[in-house]
């Protein structure tokens, strides 16, 4: 019988012994894998290693806290900022999920104390301005993203950061319990790390050495007293030396042997089974005769893995596992272009960039990373060659969406915006340069040159210079000025469909619409000196579609905040103390001791230019009706009419609206402008109402409110309708006007419905009381709503 697989069970009379099969092997190998050697333990042996360990929920939350802790000690050791921002965060979702925890318990000190020494090591490394220059360009970001978040959190922890720094040896404990939980857990990487390699050759062996003793008799087992002893003690068989791989050590010769094995040249002791993933800790109060060699063991691993290579290697599994398209170093390595690139490269990597672009494997954002960089190093040989990059970045740009209902990203958004920007004062300063449309074929030569090596030698010269039209002059380019406008603005109006309307998100992003028509007046300008006036049209009725609905009153408040935004920036960022009253203070000159520096240069104020929206919208709907299509012109006129409507001027709008008769043409023109259409009744309807004009007020509102009203106006879906088609829905969905643009439901009922009382009592009292439902009623609506509350038993408040 194999000395393996015996067992000592403590008893009083005397020591069994349990024959384990072959058979019985295998089987136990197909249930649970690799064979166990601890099976055949004695159950006081089991008793004594197998403690379980009962902890309550703050231990195992704090645990799970503590191990964030640790990982961003470990990454601010190796400088690793995308990791400490990364834990830092996760630390913090942690916090936020045990709010009960620390309501019962208290805020963790350990916690207190890392975020305190996180916000240190970002000022330390803030304040070397040499060596935060020196960084790679990812670490700078991290770093600067750190310290606006550092310091944003840390303001609720202010006085506890305080207490820290002024009495750290009230947080020395728990430094210290966190220092031994970590070596402990380095002590088990270790091991495990060190052990695997000989893990399977040893299996191998004991293997076969198992089966080779398993044949044995038991009786060979009982004449030999050592081997008895040995199975009494199977704590020290699994310590084996190098120069002895399968005997037991005794108990009895420890004093002798042990000592002679380890001081042994090149006897190392290896731990195997379940003792190789014990903690150094727990081994030494298994076998406290071993102290001074298992720490001796310790400190060479801790040595040999802290070695040099090590970050390198940690560096380079952060590079690999970053998949989701984020900018790392290693990538924005290759897009740092030389100032002294010449025109040839220059176009080169351009005809590169955008032959790689629709490929699989390609990543968007590293080509508008790239395109950004050649635009930068473009403007070194002037405005043609710059003008150019810059569309194709703005083209790829508008190509990052995935799916036609998903909206630009604003930072994209506002990108492109700063884009199109540069490229109007690019035109203005230079108003010799002209931009043409580059030809579909030019476009696929300039995507397949990368392909085709040959080819691209052999057309080289054809790209050292910029695309010219010999005729006119013009600079060919990827799309136009005019297209990118109107993608711009169904990316800002497809943005507002899908955002919040009750959230400050959506309030800041109207803010960009000013901003929008900034840039269309400035493109209409550029085509009307070029003398492209449908061109500018068509710019001209979409600066319309923003302002028309606009009470003059919000038109001004919003140019006022515009020029405001673009000489002092946000309202929200200034300093408190410019926004005081100043009238009451007599100073010769400001005493810092008596005034806050902040408010030295006072209140900022702004003086905006004059600015009328009626008389803008007048002046842009005559050059549409002068120059636009038919289309165009029909959607100007009904714009005008909605905007005199906003100001009550009731009789100029139905005048307006009455001799264009375009109510006779209406139903074939598109739906978006049959949208438009009902909105201008609807406008006109509660600008008679509000003038008392009753019975045109009916007029106007009794065709809208009798059925889907929401879906005439563009403003929602009804709820009960079922029969729709769901590509139908997704149409109409698309279609939805942006919520600060329409129009009150409930004001729209209530007008239509007070105008048709105020009509149908008359002729109720003429019949003597009788409420009936004739055959032409003027309110049909109205007489239904009142006949079933006169059947109505009882009426409720």
């Amino acid at each position: 019988m194999s000395k393996f697989w015996q067992t000592a069970q403590s008893s009083d009379s005397e020591d069994e012994v349990e024959v384990i099969s072959d058979n019985e092997i295998k089987n136990r190998k197909q249930m649970g894998g690799r064979f166990n050697t601890f099976d055949a333990k004695s159950d006081s042996e089991s008793d004594d290693d197998g403690v379980r360990v009962v902890k309550s929920q703050k231990d195992r939350q704090w645990d799970n806290l503590k191990d964030s802790v640790k990982k961003i000690k470990n990454a601010m050791k190796t400088t690793d900022w995308s990791l400490i921002q990364d834990e830092f965060e996760e630390l913090n979702k942690k916090i936020e999920k045990s709010k009960i925890l620390i309501l019962q318990h208290g805020i963790p000190k350990f916690y207190i104390k890392i975020i305190s020494e996180v916000a240190d090591a970002v000022q330390e490394i803030i304040k070397d301005k040499e060596s935060f220059k020196k960084l790679k360009p990812i670490v700078q970001k991290s770093v600067n993203q750190m310290k606006l978040k550092v310091r944003k959190h840390n303001e609720k922890y202010k006085t506890e950061i305080d207490d820290y720094k002024s009495n750290p040896i009230n947080y020395a404990s728990t430094e210290e319990e966190e220092s031994e939980e970590s070596e402990e857990d380095s002590d088990s990487e270790e091991s495990s790390e060190e052990v695997s390699e000989e893990e399977s050759s040893e299996n191998e062996d004991e293997d076969s050495d198992d089966n080779e003793e398993s044949g044995s008799s038991v009786e060979d087992s009982d004449d030999d007293d050592d081997d008895d002893d040995k199975v009494k003690k199977p704590k020290s068989k699994f310590l084996q030396s190098d120069s002895e791989d399968s005997e037991y050590v005794d108990d009895d010769d420890e004093d002798s042997d042990e000592d002679n094995d380890i001081q042994a040249p090149g006897g190392e002791f290896k731990l195997t089974g379940r003792l190789k993933w014990m903690k150094t800790e727990a081994l030494i109060r298994l076998m406290p005769h071993l102290e001074p060699y298992l720490k001796k063991k310790k400190g060479n691993e801790r040595q040999r893995t802290q070695g040099p290579g090590k970050k390198q290697k940690f560096q380079e599994k952060r590079l690999e596992q970053d998949k989701e398209g984020r900018r790392t170093a290693a990538t924005s390595s290759a897009w740092i272009i030389d100032k002294n690139v010449t025109e040839e490269m220059l176009e080169k990597k351009l005809k590169e960039i955008v032959g790689s672009r629709g490929r699989k494997g390609t990543n968007v954002k590293d080509s508008i990373r790239a395109l950004e960089v050649l635009a930068k190093a473009a403007r070194l040989h002037g405005p043609r060659r710059e003008i150019p990059v810059i569309m194709h970045l703005i083209s790829a740009l508008f190509d990052s969406n995935k799916t036609i209902d998903e909206h630009m990203d604003v930072i994209d958004w506002r990108t492109a915006y700063r884009y199109l920007t540069r490229i109007i004062s690019l035109l203005e300063k230079n108003k010799t340069l002209v931009l043409g449309m580059m030809a579909e074929e030019d476009i696929t030569d300039l995507m397949v040159a990368n392909s085709n090596k040959k080819a691209s030698e052999e057309s080289k010269d054809d790209f050292i210079k910029p695309v010219v039209d010999d005729n006119t002059g013009a600079i060919k380019v990827v799309g136009s000025l005019e297209t990118f406008l109107s993608r711009l603005d169904e990316e800002y109006t497809k943005s507002l469909q899908q955002i919040n309307p009750h959230t400050q998100e959506y309030v800041s992003r109207l803010a960009d619409e000013a901003s929008l028509m900034e840039l269309s007046e400035s493109i209409r300008f550029y085509y009307i000196r070029l003398n492209n006036y449908s061109v500018a049209a068509n710019i001209a009725l979409l600066h319309v579609e923003h302002i028309y609905y606009k009470h003059d009153t919000i038109a001004l408040a919003v140019q006022r905040a515009h020029y405001f935004n673009k000489q002092w920036g946000n309202y929200k960022d200034l300093h408190p103390a410019s926004l005081g009253d100043f009238t009451n203070i007599k100073l010769k000159k400001f005493d810092s001791r008596i005034i806050h520096p902040g408010a030295f240069i006072g209140n900022p104020t702004v003086v905006p230019p004059q600015y009328n929206a009626e008389v803008k919208l007048e002046e842009l709907c005559n050059f549409i009706f002068k120059y636009g299509e038919d289309r165009s012109k029909a959607r100007a006129l009904l714009c005008n009419v909605y905007h005199k409507a906003v100001h009550d001027q009731f009789y100029s709008a139905r005048d307006m609206f009455l001799i264009s008769h375009i109510q006779e043409t209406i139903d074939k023109m598109d739906i978006k402008t049959q949208i438009l259409y009902n909105r201008v009744l609807v406008m006109l309807g509660i600008s008679a109402f509000r003038l008392g004009l009753i019975s045109k007020a009916h007029d106007c509102l009794v065709n809208i409110c009798s059925n889907k009203m929401k879906e005439l106006l563009a403003q929602g879906t009804s709820k009960f309708s079922y029969d729709r088609d769901p590509d139908q829905e997704k149409i109409e969905r698309r279609r939805q006007l942006p919520y600060h643009m329409h129009i009150n439901p409930d004001l729209i009922e209530s007008c239509h419905l007070i105008s048709a009382m105020l009509l149908e009592l008359p002729v109720i009292a003429k019949a003597n009381g009788v409420v009936t439902l004739p055959a032409n009623p003027i309110s049909r609506v109205f007489r239904k709503y009142f006949l079933s509350y006169t059947k109505q038993i009882f009426t409720g408040p």
